[in-house]
């Protein structure tokens, strides 16, 4: 088999007319600086900026004769966009009946659901342990009902930031088995905006005067109360017998984005019905928030995102202009995908609802952050190496063959934080092109001023002529599961994570796996693809954010327990925690 590739490497190499680097920067640069100008505003999904960003990836494919997907190149999916509060809204204590907005709101993550019931009261929520300090305000109770609890953090702990989040101390308090949430606000103001998710059970902001309210109907000191919560680490929740009754109604309103697809149809008879698929996500953050995953949540700026993924999505159109004039005998399939940074949103709906039979998909290439780096001298990295036994020497005899100025680091891994998973789940091997995340990375300081031009021209080089082989490889493009290194790290710095790939677009009612990595511990508990999580240990999951809580209670040298519905049948698996 080696020999048979440094035959088609060699054949295609001298027998090329034009030069072996052939990747124009100037036209690199034009595309980054457009995609990523302030006008296109961050390119957030089912924004004007999206929408502008689509129509030049499509000018682009039409001027360079590749063939658009369906006639009009896009595929279309839904995202979640807003949360619509409802004037259905309705909430009472005892009868005493409180009005929309300005005494209560409900958390844009409220489930929509009605809640008639009792309530406990539990200070500020507080559920932390670690081997130095306790912190619980749950102490001791079985909680059912409502939970009321202060919003965010008081005056004398120094807790992770984490442990203060509303949206953090809600989840914990669904796992002590609250049915609903009420959260009080220090003030007579209510939040405007918030996350925009649904985690199961009601949740409303009400006023400090609500709070008071409630407090006099149960013969309650508010002041005392609010500064025993204050100061205590442990806290005995307090039953309340004030009947509070919710009805809180969310309306999720969805917007349309798109993938944008067009295919170089293969010339041999057989072949052509085999795809390469070449990919680049074109979506980023718009103007941030902490509705997005912005490193820099408190500042409202556009990110223009340069390098993630302008550099990519740069790469992948200058790869459609040097192909247009090219014969390959597989056909090549190019998709600029949507939602990557919602997380793989676009990427997972094309391999589910694939153009083409995804059987026939023999390979994928995913551009994304190829323009930087945070090393003095410039490194790629190409990960997904070891998903097919023919890239490694692919890789190695390009890299040997043209000088290039980049340090070339290989990655076995098929998995990853990027589009090519989505693939690599699916059974299809990889390549994962990525030149390292840097000080700008999720910012609005990634501008185009910044790219490594010279870098982006290399890569797309590299990739070029990887492409030109497979495209042209009449052997099998083999499959193999990856091994996950093992990393020197010591345990207290190694977070524990079960090692799944988790379907974020799932509904509600547990956490759906899209697939497992190997030598994980979900590979050594029996977890498989396609069973739905719905608790770990006494730690219930519904969905991506209760999963990430259950994992931060794990530890280490333990028994493991994780209940998952599978062909319709709940089943207990087990594995111990030994790192």
């Amino acid at each position: 088999m080696n020999k048979y590739i440094l035959i088609v490497i060699f054949t295609l190499y001298f027998g090329m007319s034009e030069s072996f680097t052939q990747a124009d920067t100037t036209l690199l640069k034009e595309i980054i600086y457009t995609l990523a100008s302030d006008s296109f505003k961050g390119r957030y999904p089912a924004t004007i900026g999206d929408s502008l960003a689509t129509s030049y990836i499509l000018k682009f494919y039409k001027k360079y004769s590749c063939k658009l997907y369906n006639k009009t190149g896009l595929q279309k999916f839904n995202i979640l966009w807003d949360r619509l509060i409802s004037p259905q809204n309705k909430f009472f204590i005892d009868n005493i009946n409180f009005i929309l907005k300005r005494d209560f709101v409900p958390a844009t993550f409220s489930d929509t659901k009605e809640l008639d019931t009792t309530a406990y009261f539990v200070g500020y929520g507080f559920y932390y342990k670690s081997n130095e300090i306790e912190f619980d305000h749950f102490k001791n109770t079985k909680i059912n009902g409502w939970v009321v609890f202060f919003s965010e953090k008081n005056k004398k702990h120094n807790l992770p930031v984490r442990v203060y989040n509303d949206f953090y101390k809600c989840i914990k308090a669904k796992e002590k088995g609250a049915n609903g949430v009420i959260i009080v606000r220090h003030d007579n103001t209510l939040p405007e905006a918030g996350k925009k998710f649904n985690i199961g059970i009601p949740v409303v902001y009400v006023t400090y005067e609500v709070f008071e309210i409630l407090c006099n109907q149960n013969n309650i000191n508010p002041d005392s109360i609010r500064f025993f919560s204050d100061t205590a680490n442990i806290f005995i929740p307090i039953k309340l017998k004030s009947r509070i009754y919710g009805n809180i109604v969310l309306n999720d309103v969805y917007r349309e984005t798109n993938n944008i697809i067009c295919t170089k149809i293969g010339k041999d008879k057989k072949l052509k019905k085999e795809y390469i698929i070449v990919g680049a996500h074109y979506d980023h953050l718009g103007t941030g928030g902490h509705n997005t995953i912005s490193r820099m949540p408190d500042t409202t700026a556009i990110h223009n995102g340069a390098d993630d993924n302008a550099s990519g999505v740069a790469s992948l159109l200058e790869l459609v202009r040097l192909l247009k004039n090219k014969k390959t005998k597989k056909s090549i399939m190019f998709v600029a995908f949507s939602a990557e940074e919602m997380g793989l949103i676009g990427s997972s709906f094309f391999v589910e609802n694939s153009p083409i039979p995804i059987i026939n998909v023999k390979a994928m290439l995913n551009l994304d952050m190829v323009g930087r780096g945070s090393d003095s001298i410039p490194t790629l990295t190409i990960s997904g190496v070891a998903t097919s036994a023919v890239f490694e020497k692919i890789i190695d005899s390009l890299y040997s063959i043209n000088k290039y100025s980049f340090k070339l680091n290989k990655n076995p891994d098929g998995d990853g934080p990027s589009d090519h998973a989505s693939f690599y789940y699916k059974n299809i091997p990889v390549l994962f092109f990525n030149t390292g995340i840097h000080i700008d990375y999720h910012t609005p300081f990634d501008d185009a001023d910044k790219i490594n031009y010279k870098q982006v021209k290399e890569v797309t080089d590299f990739a070029y002529n990887i492409l030109l082989i497979l495209a042209n490889y009449n052997g099998e493009i083999n499959f193999q599961k990856t091994l996950r290194k093992e990393q020197k790290i010591s345990k207290n710095e190694l977070k524990i994570t079960l090692g799944i790939v988790p379907d974020v677009s799932n509904s509600y009612n547990g956490l759906k796996v899209l697939g497992v990595k190997s030598n994980s511990l979900a590979e050594k508990a029996q977890i498989q693809k396609g069973d739905i999580i719905i608790k770990i240990n006494d730690c219930k999951v519904n969905n991506i954010y209760d999963y990430m809580e259950c994992l931060s209670d794990l530890e280490y040298n333990k028994i493991i327990y994780i209940e998952v519905i599978r062909n319709n049948e709940i089943k207990l698996l087990s594995v111990l925690c030994d790192g």
